[in-house]
C-alpha cells in the first residue's frame, strides 16, 4: 500500500509503541510513523539501531562510511549507533515512513557477526 501525502500539508508524527523497559539481550524501544516528514540533519549519531521503512516519496541516504545513495518507497534504511549518517526528502521532494528503533547486546553481536552491516545500510 503506498499512501499520498500533498506536499502542502504539515508532518504527522505518530508514536504506535514506546518501551522503557530492559531486557538482558535487547529491546525494541519505539516504533511510529511519521508523514511528510524531513528526514535527519548530517550527520547525527543515534545512539541505537533503527529500521526506517520509505511508505512513499523520494530522498537520499548518506553515510560517514561513503555511501550517499537516492531511496525510494519500498527501500529501508538500517540505522547503526555509531555510523554518522542523514537521510531525508530533497526541498521538492516528500517523505513518509515507518520506523523502529532498537538497541541491546544481541544486536551488537549480529553485527560482530556480520549480520548486520553498516557497510551495507540499504535493502529494497
Amino acid at each position: 500500500m503506498v499512501l499520498k501525502w500533498p506536499s502542502d500539508i504539515l508532518m504527522k508524527t505518530q508514536i504506535v509503541f514506546r518501551n522503557a523497559s530492559s531486557s538482558q539481550l535487547g529491546r525494541v524501544t519505539m516504533a511510529g510513523f511519521i508523514g511528510n516528514g524531513r528526514g535527519v540533519p548530517p550527520f547525527r549519531k543515534f545512539g541505537q539501531y533503527a529500521l526506517v521503512y520509505l511508505v512513499d516519496g523520494t530522498g537520499r541516504y548518506q553515510d560517514t562510511n561513503g555511501r550517499n545513495q537516492p531511496v525510494g518507497p519500498g527501500d529501508v534504511i538500517l540505522v547503526f549507533p555509531k555510523l554518522p549518517h542523514s537521510y531525508g526528502p530533497g526541498p521538492s521532494e516528500h517523505w513518509t515512513e515507518f520506523y523502529l528503533c532498537f538497541d541491546g547486546p544481541v544486536f551488537d553481536l549480529w553485527q560482530t557477526r556480520g549480520l548486520l552491516d553498516p557497510r551495507q545500510p540499504l535493502y529494497h
